[in-house]
């Protein structure tokens, strides 16, 4: 088997997904946009460009349009959050910013209640605003004008009842964090423009009539800094007609997704998209179990896209990447019950390395890779609904195959070999059915894959008769090349799927891509070749 290497320069749009013609979107490997230095050298200034990027991308997020149309720019409830991050590049990228750019990008990044932050940027208050504080946040409002929150006080103690349950759903959220060992977000300090005291707060505006539920942007983020403080902007009262669902469904959802990401700052606010997005998204299903906001986005995840790598970190692809959280705590987990643990030691272990590495430490330590991890991964996503524990509730998707093939007394067979290629932490499925007439009750499978240390595996799914499934993992040499042999008898078997599966974590770091590491995967476009053959 000849080493085959595929390399991308940066800015080409030119990796596809998959070659195997099934519908998948196009996998690109874009640039971000890099830390911008802070002084006049040559480096500042190249890096200028990308940091006017990072405002465009803030300022089309927070574009307004007319006053009668205002409210019309609502979304359905799957929930456009993508401004935490989109304001924490800005604020990454504001030393490179100059003159007009530098005012608009610190009105963007202001607090509603900053001095002199106000202007058709962000949300600011247009009046004197009013706070109440619970033992860790203070959540901050307005009485009147556009952000105003209902006016209902059941309890008379001048606290609209909305702000008291904004108080009360994210305390919960809070002490979910505390318990599973998470790091507290940062306090801020006494600054007047900050509120009371140090503890973390929370704006109520019309966040919603642009299509968020809500964003945590940092305040600050000096050069080479990792840790950051940060606060929260809600909606004012999730109205049904601007996210399309329950307004407690709403809230809930945002406060354990938005509120997980300061406690993120708190490890480290330059973190990959997939991974932030991703365990925020994650997060969701853990504090609020019946929310389930999280749905939302099982259709941009690996299970509905097993040619989209699990780290693309583009469009809304970083949050679909909470099923591969999930499947992590429920894979390490027992009796049904999930484990955790294992995405906090993950970001404890990402406070000193990338994403990809922490999670291939964690896993390391629990007595597997995350090369078998992600191939037992790959190979359940196309049963994800009978192995995931809310698989008979959820709606999650059934990863499609990538090529079906009939095998008959005519066609016992593939032939001569054939060929897929793969992107890194991708897959495809491919799967070979029975006719009645085929004689045989074994069927052999010849794979020839890239090399093993590259990340190459495979692995069989029997679908029986009676309905149970058997699993065979094919195992290759060094090489790439492996051989199995499963049942395939009559009446016994219905259908064998091959799964190839390119594990690879392989990356050339800090390349202003936004894949695991900011980096250019080393094994991308790798050819997985398979035949098929029954045996009588």
């Amino acid at each position: 088997m000849s080493a085959f290497r595929h390399r991308v320069a940066l800015g080409l749009a030119t990796l596809v997904a998959s070659a195997v013609g099934s519908a998948v979107p196009a996998y690109v490997v874009t640039t971000a946009e890099p830390t911008p230095t802070t002084d006049a050298s040559p480096a500042a200034a190249a890096s200028r460009p990308a940091a006017r990027a990072a405002l465009v991308a803030a300022r089309r997020l927070f574009a307004r349009p007319g006053p009668t149309t205002y409210r019309a720019r609502a979304v359905p409830s799957a929930g456009a959050r993508e401004a935490t991050l989109a304001l924490r590049d800005l604020r990454v990228a504001l030393p490179g910013l100059r003159g007009d750019d530098t005012r608009e990008a610190e009105r963007l990044l202001a607090r509603p209640t900053d001095a002199g932050a106000a202007g058709t940027e962000g949300f600011h208050y247009a009046g004197p605003s009013r706070s109440s504080c619970s033992a860790h946040l203070c959540v901050h409002w307005v009485d009147r004008g556009q952000d105003a929150v209902p006016s209902t006080d059941a309890d008379g103690d001048h606290v609209p009842d909305w702000v008291e349950t904004t108080q009360q759903t994210l305390e919960k959220a809070w002490r979910s964090f505390a318990a599973a060992g998470y790091e507290a977000p940062l306090g801020d300090g006494s600054l007047p423009s900050h509120g009371p005291d140090d503890k973390v707060d929370v704006y109520l505006a019309d966040v919603a009539s642009l299509g968020f539920y809500g964003y945590c942007p940092t305040d600050s983020l000096a050069d080479g800094a990792r840790k950051a403080v940060g606060y929260c902007v809600f909606d004012n009262d999730y109205s049904y007609d601007e996210v399309s669902t329950e307004p407690i469904v709403a809230l809930r959802a945002t406060a354990a997704h938005e509120l997980f990401h300061l406690v993120q700052f708190a490890y480290d606010a330059r973190e990959d998209p997939w991974f932030m997005e991703g365990t925020a998204t994650w997060m969701e299903d853990e504090v609020f179990d019946a929310a389930n906001d999280n749905w939302n986005y099982l259709s941009t995840s690996t299970l509905a896209h097993p040619g989209v790598p699990v780290d693309f970190g583009d469009d809304y692809y970083p949050y679909g990447a909470w099923t591969w959280w999930r499947f992590l705590s429920e894979y390490f987990g027992s009796d049904k019950k999930s484990a955790p643990q294992v995405i906090h030691r993950i970001w404890d272990a990402a406070v000193s390395r990338d994403s990809l590495s922490a999670t291939r430490s964690v896993i390391a330590t629990l007595g597997t890779t995350l090369q078998r991890t992600f191939a037992d991964y790959s190979a359940l996503s196309h049963v994800s609904r009978r192995w995931y524990f809310e698989g008979d509730d959820a709606p999650y998707p059934q990863a499609p195959m990538a090529r079906r093939l009939d095998l008959s007394r005519r066609h016992p067979g593939t032939g001569s070999m054939r060929t897929v290629r793969l992107n890194h932490l991708t897959s495809a499925n491919i799967a070979l059915h029975r006719s009645s007439t085929l004689p045989g009750r074994l069927l052999r499978l010849w794979v020839d894959a890239p090399l093993r240390r590259t990340g190459a595996a495979a692995e069989v799914t029997l679908h029986k008769r009676d309905g149970t499934l058997g699993w065979r993992t094919v195992r290759l040499d060094a090489d790439g090349d492996g051989v199995v042999t499963v049942p395939f008898a009559r009446g016994q078997v219905d259908r064998v799927v091959l799964t190839l599966v390119n594990a690879s974590t392989r990356m050339d770091c800090h390349r202003s891509t936004t894949l695991a590491c900011s980096g250019m995967p080393l094994d991308d476009w790798r050819p997985f070749s398979y035949r098929a053959r029954t045996l009588r």
